[in-house]
């Protein structure tokens, strides 16, 4: 190459790097249609085109579709050279959003919004997808196919206050690998429930479905009917092999409908101390000293302990003492089991001063 081609071609280039105009600005969905698969999470990405937001875009609210949690972002630039054009310079963001349907079909709609960005406010076009039902990879097999999850509930209505036991059974089909997310997402109405335990994991000889099983303690304070769920868990199920023939999966939504539970109020007429317990108590007494001199302290020490519906119990029953002492009654101390809401103890030590022999 000559000396004076080379420096024409230098001189060029560097002044591509200080002047290259960009494209229009513009936003999109991509895809902006189509299809999404029920009981799946999707991405579903928004492009900006030589522009970028101020802050990430927050889409609106969309009945029927879930936008979950914080997108990510991406970003790519590149210089176009035409031979006899001038150069020139783009560059891509990209923001792409988990999406669940939460509707079983039809369609959900993004409608049309605006974003500020640095070169000025743009406008989102709309974006229109039908819900349909996923298969799971190239099996041809719909997920209820493959997963299905129920709530189990007491057969018979319980009382208000009443402690049950909730079962979430989660089934496999045979021959299909999987993992769950321990993490299940539930609406409980009113209900006070505790966590749901780790899983109880079998597999059954005769039909070859694998069952996972997690129960969880709750309680309805009020009498009625209560729709509990649905209930939600997210499943990787295997769909195709890696390089290495390990297993890949994809992750699907799948949901446990919702149920209703009813609660039926306590017996009337209720008795005249009644304070609103619930369930199996043991209430234990105790005094040290037996005996004691005008002027010793007594420790009068009670004891209450049991599995009900401890978060409506307030306190200790009240007790009548004789005016022939002084009496300090301190704060009565509570005691849960570790991570359990019905299992209590509750004790009070109150102190008593005879004044009479």
């Amino acid at each position: 190459m000559s000396r004076p081609l080379y420096t024409f071609l230098r001189a060029t280039l560097l002044g591509l790097a200080f002047a290259l105009p960009a494209l229009a600005q513009s936003v999109r969905w991509e895809p902006s249609g189509g299809n999404l698969p029920r009981d799946q999470v999707s991405g579903l990405s928004l492009i900006f085109q030589d522009a970028e937001p101020k802050e990430p875009p927050v889409p609106p609210a969309v009945s029927g579709l879930e936008f979950d949690g914080a997108p990510s972002r991406s970003e790519q630039s590149m210089v176009n050279v035409t031979f006899g054009s001038q150069a020139v310079r783009q560059r891509t963001i990209t923001y792409t959003y988990r999406v669940r349907p939460t509707i079983p079909d039809g369609e959900v709609r993004i409608p049309a919004f605006a974003v500020e960005t640095d070169s000025g406010k743009l406008s989102v076009p709309p974006a229109g997808f039908v819900v349909a039902t996923a298969t799971v990879g190239r099996t041809g097999l719909t997920v209820d196919q493959i997963a299905r999850a129920r709530l189990e509930l007491p057969i018979a209505p319980v009382w208000a206050g009443e402690v049950i036991r909730l079962n979430h059974v989660l089934e496999i089909s045979p021959n299909h690998q999987y993992r769950a997310n321990p993490t299940l997402t539930w609406d409980k109405n009113l209900l006070v429930a505790e966590p749901w335990t780790d899983p109880n994991i079998e597999r059954r000889a005769n039909t070859g479905v694998t069952s996972e099983t997690r129960f969880a303690r709750a309680m309805a304070p009020q009498p009625g009917t209560h729709s509990l769920g649905p209930i939600t868990q997210e499943v990787l199920i295997a769909t195709d092999v890696d390089m290495f023939g390990r297993a890949v999966g994809t992750p699907f939504t799948i949901t446990a409908p919702v149920a209703a539970l009813k609660v039926r109020s306590l017996p009337l007429p209720e008795p005249t101390d009644f304070q609103g317990a619930v369930g199996q108590f043991t209430l234990e007494s105790k005094v040290v000293p037996e005996k004691a001199a005008v002027g010793e302290p007594v420790t009068w020490t009670l004891e209450l302990s049991g599995t009900g519906n401890w978060p409506d119990v307030s306190g200790l029953p009240q007790r009548d003492v004789s005016n022939d002492f002084q009496v300090v009654q301190p704060k009565a101390k509570r005691t849960p089991s570790d991570g359990k809401l019905f299992d209590v103890t509750l004790a009070e030590d109150v102190v008593l001063v005879p004044t009479k022999h």
